[in-house]
């Protein structure tokens, strides 16, 4: 088919003849093939570089054992040159592989003398024991004979080391390779230090073994340095090319989504036409099935977002980077709050989607509205279908009018930040269209954004005339100047007037966000041309990190910086402050004790947090690791089987154990397969790979490269299989990496250490009995004496990501009450309330979002379930819950910038479209002092009055993350708060403050997003607190009588209330019957 179509394309090569046709055919499917192999792999050129720069290391590690000057200074402990090769992870970029490298080294010189201690000790305790050595008739080894002091010293620093080691993997996550390398480092030292009786000889043990992982790290660095070298800026920089493409593609899913509702919207969708009656679907299903245009909406700008995500990753190391090039740490920081000024009303504009399904849910009856469960008739959902049918027309108008400008706008941004070479468009200047690189770029998206600024007034009242609604000034507060057309009555006329106020909410509502959008797009421009012009004249420079950056970098080593699964915001340091600031602002009460009063208090509290220490769930679990290893490691401190163990390779079993032990018995699981799956594969490969090369060292190592570089394709493309390749990898090395030792050394020498040999064929075999001892060990102490579950830490962690957004709620409570205020200052004056106020918003922001994802990723672990079976799917909604609500949240504080007169998006008519484009860049005001309008002065009063947010939802989000926490009941009748409703305050303040003039000014519109979010807020809300009341329960006593056959009576003891439910019941019957819907359930596809 595939040659047939090309056939008939005019455009193909094989167009002129036939036989040019056939071989060209012939000529081009073997790169096809390859193509869709590429393709299926998901491969790109950058990944095949980091495939191969992370098993260089290893491969050139074990050509260098090949030399006699390498292999005689380290002997048998050759091996641990490949792994740390390995292990120190040259594929990082460069500044976390500094920190990680620096990490490594201090960690190996510190277990280095723990060690050197330990052996010390060991020895002298084999002095006073009178355990000494016995040296053989050949003068060659040394049979030390065994003694019990000396190994039980040795186990319990041993233990105490363990214990350390994984207290630090416990509390910092990201080094948990340190302590993997640091677990090989003690175990080694510690089983070798068991027949050591000379101080001379446990110095030149650790002597090798520091100058192994040195030498190891020294080849891993030397390839991360000159080998295809990574930045965190070029990772910056390839991620902002990411999501200007993501962009474009999440700005054609939204138009594709608004056609379609044009065409077939969802009131539509969710009630099919029949020759009787209606057939209607359930709310569930209206919520959960989603048409193509509408998944590709959401995936697109979950994209968006994890790309921002991780660009905001790595822009945290890049700051740290020494570089040469004409963007500093400065710029970049400015490139990513230009993006995230596009990114949140972007997010705003995928909301979209569900605000659509509300209004299908109401308009179909399918939730109690207005006391009317059955919703409309039919003939009022058709006059409802083309209501929306016309507020859709009005959106596609108005968003597509920008989305070509905004497409073309991105390339020119892609262009002249230098991330790629310019592109010659002689068609689009054939037809009349701007190019990319065009200069006046920037001028012709401002007049754009003008006319659509000037449109939007036009585009509502053309909404109004379809749709035969009249908008005077009074149509916020007054029902009565609403003409209801089609239905009568004072019920009736209530919910026509609601429903078309809900039309035109919706209307500035994707207004303002695409007029955001396109503002975010346009300060953006302005700053590529800015540094691009600045780049042509000053050309590349060199690029330092400030003394203060470094401190601050060395600092974060080893503090800190507030974890994300502890739910506080501002840190337990006090702060000295002017004002009188709010309690979440000063140290975190204690509800035990009091403050510190005096000194002795002082020592009191240091020596408490010692306590506090040991009884952390990171000190259990490196408890349980102790107990995990001496599992293993008392047979190696024991008189009969010490040398057994030796023998039989059980070191590396002890490793293993070290190593594979898990937080959370999930992780067990799934990294027990893993390390099976992995180190069965490896057996096989490495006993391929040395036939192969017929055990000659010259064939082997290249071969050795080749799986490596396979592994590493694992760890890229999937990295929740991570365990087990890299299992894979290191199994591969130790098993090649010691045949190579007996071809270089001799059997004899790699004998010496009391391991006897074994051919490959048997060797293999060995290693994976090793690791399948240590990992099941490992797997049981998980589980043993009480396992620690995956499922147990996502409850946990979704009671402190509820209260993280309780936090961010009240923050963004707070910002709005100050934006509203005259009397603060300017938020860039560091030390003011405004300053504290946006600097708490922002680190709750970043941590809340944080902790979402930290969640979502959490809730897709596997783990078996002993008993009934677990929740997922309400801890799944309960998350998606939380993603939405969050997006709406942030929404209110993106769009109450516009009240604040300290504000670039303050007002769209103090200064013209082109003259606010400077200032933006500096996060200046756009109102000159002494300006603010009359309309807008009192447009902040009229906001001030109508409290947009409110402490209840702060308080009903933190008894949500109370009980999920505790797991304890919620109180019962929990009300969610109403969203702010018009009241007749308006015309006291202004008759004329919401008169359609005003529609061109940001504020205008911004008060519409905020009244659709708060509706949206409170409906998710309500949701979400029946999702956790399933989990957890209610304290309700209230219970209810049934009698049958007949009459089935209702008794609620708290109110002394009767009722029938079977004439409850009767009158609904009576009322399908009078709509005609008795009977019928089918169900309709929602689009």
């Amino acid at each position: 088919m595939q040659d047939k179509s090309q056939a008939e394309d005019p455009s193909s090569p094989g167009w002129e003849t036939d036989d040019d046709s056939s071989t060209t055919a012939e000529s081009e499917s073997p790169p096809r093939i390859w193509k869709r192999l590429w393709l299926r792999l998901e491969l790109d050129l950058e990944t095949v570089k980091m495939m191969a720069k992370g098993a260089l290391p290893p491969a050139i590690a074990a050509a260098m054992n090949q030399s006699d000057s390498v292999a005689h200074i380290y002997t048998t402990l050759a091996y641990l040159v490949s792994i740390m090769a390995f292990f120190s992870f040259a594929t990082q970029p460069r500044a976390r592989f500094v920190q990680t490298m620096t990490l490594n080294i201090i960690g190996v010189c510190i277990a280095a003398a723990v060690m050197l201690l330990s052996i010390y000790c060991a020895v002298k305790s084999r002095e006073h024991s009178g355990s000494g050595a016995q040296q053989n008739s050949s003068n060659t080894n040394v049979n030390v004979s065994y003694s019990a002091s000396a190994s039980a010293i040795i186990g319990v620093w041993l233990c105490v080391s363990i214990y350390l080691i994984n207290v630090g993997r416990a509390l910092r996550p990201q080094y948990s390779v340190t302590g993997t390398i640091l677990s090989f480092f003690v175990i080694v030292a510690s089983v070798n230090a068991t027949r050591i009786s000379q101080m001379s000889q446990g110095e030149m043990l650790i002597k090798h073994l520091i100058g192994a992982f040195l030498m190891g790290f020294a080849i891993a660095v030397g390839v991360s340095f000159f080998i295809f070298p990574r930045s965190h800026r070029k990772l910056c920089f390839k991620l902002t090319d990411d999501f200007v493409g993501k962009l474009k593609e999440s700005l054609k899913a939204q138009g594709a989504y608004m056609r379609r509702m044009r065409r077939k919207n969802l009131v539509f969708t969710c009630v099919q036409e029949t020759n009787v009656s209606t057939a209607r679907m359930t709310p569930e299903e209206i919520r959960t099935t989603n048409s193509p245009e509408a998944q590709r909406l959401k995936l697109s700008t979950a994209s968006l977002s994890a790309t921002f995500g991780r660009m905001h990753t790595e822009l945290h190391y890049a700051k740290s980077e020494f570089a040469v090039g004409h963007l500093d740490v400065y710029d970049l920081k400015k490139i990513r709050e230009l993006l995230q000024s596009i990114l949140l009303p972007m997010n705003g504009m995928s909301t979209l989607v569900d605000i659509l399904k509300e209004v299908a849910i109401r308009a179909v009856g399918a939730e109690d509205d207005d006391g009317d469960p059955d919703g409309l008739a039919f003939d009022d959902l058709q006059a409802e279908r083309i209501a929306w049918a016309e507020v859709m027309d009005s959106l596609v108008s108005s968003f597509e009018s920008l989305a070509e400008t905004l497409e073309i706008a991105l390339d020119h941004v892609y262009i002249q930040l230098r991330f790629g070479r310019r592109r010659k468009r002689a068609e689009d200047a054939e037809k009349g269209r701007s190019r990319p690189d065009d200069a006046d770029l920037a001028a012709l998206l401002s007049r754009k954004l003008k006319e659509f600024d000037s449109a939007r007034a036009d585009t509502l009242r053309g909404w109004s005339q379809a749709a035969n609604v009249d908008l005077p000034v009074a149509f916020m507060t007054d029902p009565a100047r609403d003409p209801q057309p089609t239905l009568t009555g004072h019920f009736a006329g209530l919910r026509h007037h609601r429903k078309n106020q809900q039309r035109m909410y919706l209307v500035l509502y994707i207004e303002f966000l695409t007029w955001s959008t396109a503002k975010g797009v346009l300060d953006l421009v302005v700053f590529a041309d800015t540094k691009s012009q600045e780049a042509t004249k000053r050309g590349s420079r060199l690029i330092l990190p400030g003394k203060r950056r470094m401190k601050k970098w060395i600092r974060n080593m080893w503090i800190s910086e507030d974890s994300i699964a502890d739910p506080t915001i501002t840190g337990r340091e006090g702060t000295r402050t002017i004002v009188h600031l709010g309690e979440a602002y000063r140290k975190r009460k204690d509800p035990e004790h009091l403050p510190a009063a005096s000194y002795l208090e002082v020592i009191g509290d240091h020596i408490r947090s010692t306590s506090h220490f040991f009884a952390s769930e990171e000190s259990a679990f490196g408890f349980r690791a102790v107990c995990a290893v001496m599992t293993v490691a008392i047979i190696a401190f024991l008189r009969d089987t010490q040398t057994w163990f030796l023998q039989q390779r059980g070191l590396w079993a002890l490793i293993l154990v070290a190593i594979s032990l898990a937080p959370t018995t999930g992780a067990s699981v799934i990294g027990f397969l893993g390390r099976v799956v992995g180190t069965i594969a490896a057996c096989c490969t490495s006993i391929t790979l040395w036939y192969i090369a017929d055990g000659k060292a010259g064939g082997v190592i290249p071969v050795l490269f080749i799986v490596e570089f396979l592994g590493f394709y694992t760890i890229f493309k999937y990295p929740q299989f991570s365990v087990g390749a890299i299992l894979f990898n290191v199994t591969n090395l130790l098993i090649v990496g010691y045949e190579l030792e007996v071809t270089k050394l001799g059997k004899e020498t790699v004998a010496s250490n009391g391991q006897p040999y074994y051919p490959i064929y048997l060797l293999a075999p060995y290693r994976l009995a090793t690791v399948l001892t240590g990992t099941f060990v490992a797997f049981i102490w998980s589980y043993f004496p009480f396992p620690v579950t995956t499922h147990g830490k996502l409850r946990r962690d979704l009671g402190a990501g509820l209260y993280l957004l309780a936090t961010y709620y009240a923050t963004v409570h707070s910002t709005v009450e100050m934006r509203l205020r005259d009397d603060v200052l300017d938020p860039r004056i560091k030390k003011s309330p405004a300053y504290r106020v946006e600097k708490a918003r922002n680190k709750a922001f970043a941590k809340t979002g944080i902790q979402i994802s930290k969640l979502q990723v959490l809730a897709r672990e596997w783990e078996p379930t002993i008993g009934g079976r677990f929740p997922k799917e309400t801890y799944h909604d309960i998350i998606a819950s939380m993603q939405i609500i969050f997006n709406y949240i942030t929404l209110i504080s993106y769009s109450t910038r516009t009240f604040s007169p300290s504000s670039p998006l303050y007002s769209a008519s103090a200064l013209p479209s082109t003259d606010r484009l400077s200032p933006t860049l500096s996060n200046e005001s756009q109102t000159l002092p002494g300006t603010e309008q009359p309309w807008i002065h009192n447009f902040r009063l009229f906001m001030r009055g109508l409290h947009i947010t409110t402490y209840d939802i702060t308080s009903v989000l933190s008894l949500l993350s109370a009980s999920v926490t505790n797991a304890q009941p919620l109180p019962p009748l929990l009300r969610v708060p109403h969203p702010y409703t018009l009241g007749p305050d308006l015309h006291i303040i202004d008759p004329d403050v919401l008169r359609i003039e005003h529609v061109a000014e940001p504020c205008y519109a911004a008060f519409a997003v905020c009244q659709v979010a708060s509706s949206l807020i409170s409906e998710e809300l309500e949701r979400m607190i029946g999702l956790v009341k399933s989990l957890v329960g209610e304290v309700d006593f209230s219970f209810h009588i049934e009698q049958k056959p007949e009459r089935v009576t209702t008794w609620r003891s708290r109110t002394n209330t009767f009722g029938t439910k079977n004439a409850k019941e009767d009158a609904r019957e009576k009322k399908k019957k009078r709509h005609g819907v008795l009977g019928l359930h089918g169900k309709g596809k929602a689009e």
